[in-house]
């Protein structure tokens, strides 16, 4: 991530600033005056990263063409964790055979992602 304040992945978050109040955030702000700690920590739980992690709102897809779990194939190399997961919900099952969902999902980071991904036969 870069230098720059973190943007907020989760759809709301509540941040108690100085003075004793809490700030909301809603997905897609940028979320200023947070420690490493809790950086670190929000970043590994997947609510908040870099504008390259956005996944684009369901008006901003251009078309189905453009949707890697619609083509049959695996996504592009350059797809954000929201397409891995939403790749992996629509094509893939768990080791136990159930279906994956998004929630338990989420918590991965892209590399692990990306094996379960790349476990999948065509």
């Amino acid at each position: 991530m870069s230098k720059g304040d973190p943007v907020l992945l989760a759809t709301t978050i509540f941040v108690l600033q100085e003075g004793g109040n809490y700030k909301q955030f809603h997905r897609g702000e940028t979320v200023p005056g947070l420690n490493e700690e809790q950086v670190d920590r929000l970043t590994k739980c997947g609510a908040l990263g870099s504008s390259a992690d956005l996944a684009p709102e369901v008006d901003e897809v251009d078309s189905v063409e453009d949707d890697p779990s619609t083509d049959g194939g695996k996504p592009d190399e350059d797809a954000t964790k929201a397409d891995l997961i939403e790749w992996l919900v629509d094509n893939a099952v768990d080791a136990d055979g159930a279906d994956y969902t998004a929630s338990k999902l989420q918590s991965l980071n892209k590399a692990a992602l990306w094996e379960l991904i790349n476990a999948v036969e065509d």
